[in-house]
């Protein structure tokens, strides 16, 4: 009698082959995610190829790998780059000077501090910071542009010292107009921050305006009073 063949050892009936194709579908998915992790596509339409891919092999279903055959991450990890950690920066140094410009309008009712858009202005009352016709500050003030200039350390900000007067005009042997007048308290003003709160003078410009850019119209001496004034703008980036 001939020895009886064993079921399952030899010929085709076998599911051997299963593994090898199980095999090839596998370095097939990796194949597809290699080339969807360095090439720019979306993740939508790389969902669509996986899926029609493994739908035309039977193993939508069968293969545990999810629906895209990738596993994602329930939390994103994101660095922040340089711009945005510069702009949280930028905003923690404007929330620093709008309370800064809250405490300085209550406490020193005589300088006047607002935010516009080439930056935070501080504007010294001029009767207060100055005799009239005189360009020396007032003692009186000394502490208050410490102060600032303490504020200005601590922020990058480039700084323009203006200095403005009234119409009435001015003709002395010292300051023939109001012009001279005014440029001389901004330079005094921009001296004492260099000399006395350490600012550094490659931060600072001067400039005078003499009676050209008024508040107020210059018909009553209260308005006059405003018009006389030396501002300090802390100038936002790009401003000249």
């Amino acid at each position: 009698m001939g020895q009886r063949r064993k079921k399952g050892t030899e010929g085709g009936g076998g599911s051997d082959w299963l593994c090898t194709f199980n095999d090839l579908v596998t370095l097939l998915m990796v194949f597809f995610v290699l080339i969807f992790t360095m090439g720019s596509g979306d993740s939508e339409g790389f969902e669509e190829i996986t899926n029609s891919i493994k739908r035309g092999l039977g193993l939508l279903n069968s293969v545990g790998m999810g629906s895209s055959g990738l596993v994602k991450s329930s939390i994103p990890v994101r660095r922040l780059s340089h711009k945005e950690e510069e702009e949280d920066s930028q905003k923690e140094v404007s929330d620093d000077l709008k309370d800064y410009v809250t405490e300085i309008s209550s406490a020193m009712p005589w300088i006047d501090a607002s935010i516009t858009e080439s930056g935070m202005t501080l504007s010294l009352e001029g009767s207060v910071a100055f005799e009239p016709g005189v360009a020396d500050i007032h003692p009186r003030v000394f502490s208050a542009l410490e102060g600032i200039g303490k504020l200005i350390n601590k922020i990058p900000n480039a700084v323009r010292v203006e200095g403005h007067s009234d119409d009435i005009p001015i003709r002395t042997l010292k300051f023939p107009s109001n012009w001279e007048l005014s440029i001389a308290r901004a330079v005094n003003v921009t001296k004492y921050l260099i000399e006395h709160a350490n600012v550094s003078p490659l931060r600072l410009s001067a400039v005078g305006y003499g009676d050209s850019k008024p508040l107020l119209p210059n018909d009553m001496e209260k308005h006059r009073a405003k018009n006389r004034r030396v501002e300090i703008v802390l100038l936002t980036e790009g401003t000249d």
